[in-house]
């Protein structure tokens, strides 16, 4: 696939990369299908917190006090 990096013209490089996504998609190695549930315990001052499923625990970026 390194070749998608190196094509130049715009009309094969997206050819290039919808291949790339057909075949991630198609072989997909993982599947998440559960978010676990869990207990956060922080002080009231702290500002931001969201229990994001994406990052599959903490994600401190958005959080401030």
């Amino acid at each position: 696939m390194s070749q998608a990096v190196a094509e130049t013209n715009p009309e094969k490089r997206v050819k290039l990369y919808k291949q790339l996504h057909r075949i991630a998609y198609e072989d997909a190695m993982q599947i998440y299908t559960i978010h676990p549930t869990g207990l956060w315990a922080m002080r009231d001052r702290v500002k931001g917190f969201v229990d994001n499923p994406v990052y599959m625990g903490l994600y401190f970026y958005p959080m401030y006090k």
